[in-house]
């Protein structure tokens, strides 16, 4: 190798280096100083469950986008069970199959992640829902509703943080009353909203996140509101009706298909940790 040759593969090598300094500075956004730091969290996923002593296959839905943060490693632990990643529009899932399962069998699930100014996007394109056959009297009512929130919004945005603003009064009216009434807890007021949005033939569904708050060994999903305007997926709080994903949420999921599923088990149990 003449000298000439050497040189060029020198100057590659430090283009490739400084190339890969500004994608992690620029674009990921991670520090490069020995005096700058990022934070960092190791996120695990425990999925326990009872075999019942033949082939058992498991599937766990693991993050696909995560706007805000950048995923710097993940593993995929568990003893004697074959693993295959499966990814589809907005959707990875980690699936363990093993020939036998008897008693009390564990696989886990972590990754390690930074915060990052890289962004990505959701890319479904949903269709459009068909309006319900609403029984009477919330067909009504939210007819009334859609009425009054379509006449005080711009868009699909605007009409959304309308609706969720309408449906979460203090002093709400009958219609909204009615509304209210059908639904107990965080996750099903989700899906009473996106049951609404349908009779505006807006597309739109649950995002489930984690939020990533103080070390501890019991952490849950928490839900919000995602709506299609067209062009992409737009996130809101389904209480407040703020705009986008808080800061401290990573993205876990996105739709209403169930989060693990199982074959050959029975009593399955998902935790989160965090460190």
């Amino acid at each position: 190798m003449n000298a000439w040759t050497v040189k060029c593969w020198a100057l590659a090598l430090i283009l490739a280096g400084l190339g890969l300094c500004l994608y992690k500075s620029q674009v990921l956004g991670l520090p490069l100083a020995a005096n700058e730091t990022a934070d960092v969290w190791t996120v695990q996923a425990k999925l326990r469950f009872q075999g019942n002593g033949g082939p058992a296959k498991l599937s766990l839905q693991i993050p696909d986008q995560t706007p805000g943060f950048v995923a710097l490693d993940e593993d995929f632990i568990a003893s004697g069970f074959g693993l295959t990643v499966d990814e589809d529009v907005d959707q990875r899932w980690a699936r363990w199959a093993v020939r036998r399962a008897r008693g009390e069998q564990t696989v886990y699930y972590r990754m390690a992640v930074a915060r990052s100014a890289l962004d990505s996007e959701w890319s479904l394109v949903p269709s459009f829902p068909q309006v319900p056959d609403y029984p009477e009297p919330l067909g009504t009512a939210v007819r009334e509703v859609i009425k009054s929130v379509r006449s005080e919004s711009a868009d699909i945005a605007s009409f959304t943080q309308e609706l969720i603003r309408q449906l979460n009064s203090p002093n709400p009216t009958e219609n909204i009353e009615l509304i209210q009434d059908r639904s107990r807890g965080h996750q099903a007021w989700v899906n009473e909203i996106i049951y609404v949005l349908k009779g505006a033939r807006i597309p739109a569904r649950p995002l489930w996140v984690l939020p990533l708050t103080a070390v501890t060994n019991d952490v849950q999903l928490t839900v919000l509101l995602q709506v299609h305007n067209g062009d992409r997926w737009l996130t809101f709080h389904p209480i407040s009706g703020s705009p986008g994903i808080p800061p401290d949420f990573l993205p876990w999921y996105a739709g209403d298909t169930p989060l693990i599923d199982i074959e050959g088990g029975r009593n399955a149990e998902l935790s989160f940790s965090l460190t």
